[in-house]
């Protein structure tokens, strides 16, 4: 059996209080479900945090909030390919039509309107 090291992911996450909100969400395709942070380091403040993640090399959905201050949108859904190298990269982002039912949207701004 092959031994399989998992890899630190981590991803940066913000509250103002202005508006401006960032926030990242990590999904297993294969226990098809959200996961939780394996650990969170936070501001003094708490306005801003880095969670942390130990995933093993596979396919993985991050749904990802991103809302400036001035209400600009830059939310999405994407894979996120680890390696066995220890390496991990954000493939593609998904079209709403492609992102598998668990996933919970993370903004109202990713959902289709059903054409009549």
């Amino acid at each position: 059996m092959e031994n399989r090291t998992p890899v630190k992911v981590s991803f940066e996450g913000r509250r103002t209080g202005m508006g401006a909100i960032t926030i990242s969400d990590v999904y297993s395709l294969r226990q098809r479900k959200k996961l939780n942070p394996s650990y969170t380091d936070t501001s003094k403040t708490g306005n801003h945090w880095t969670d942390y993640y130990w995933l093993f090399p596979a396919k993985y959905i991050l749904a990802k909030q991103e809302i400036s201050n001035a209400g600009n949108h830059n939310c999405f859904v994407a894979v996120i390919e680890v390696k066995e190298n220890g390496n991990f990269e954000i493939d593609a982002k998904c079209l709403p039509s492609n992102i598998p039912e668990f996933v919970d949207l993370p903004c109202s701004c990713l959902r289709v309107e059903p054409q009549e």
